[in-house]
């Protein structure tokens, strides 16, 4: 290789169709098999873990629209009464 050209071997030794094809498939299929056995074991912790009793909230906000603006302690003794005391 002399200054900014490849030579003519070089060009013939890299066919970049089929061999970038590839490797894109196989980056894409090891990916795929990555976060699929990701999502797998974040599944079976969640089956693992123990959490106390309560009412199911919703994502991100939680159970935010559950309490009440006015005397929320009330609703929080309802609670304490309905599920037990939480030791968290």
């Amino acid at each position: 290789m002399t200054g900014d050209k490849l030579s003519s071997d070089t060009v013939k030794f890299l066919p970049l169709n089929t061999s970038m094809t590839s490797l894109l498939k196989s980056f894409a299929y090891f990916s795929f098999v990555t976060l699929i056995l990701v999502e797998f074991g974040r599944r079976i912790r969640r089956k693992c873990q123990r959490y106390p009793p309560g009412p199911t909230g919703y994502p991100i906000l939680g159970n935010i629209f559950d309490v009440p603006v006015v005397g929320p302690w009330n609703y929080f003794e309802a609670l304490s009464k309905k599920y037990g005391v939480s030791s968290w």
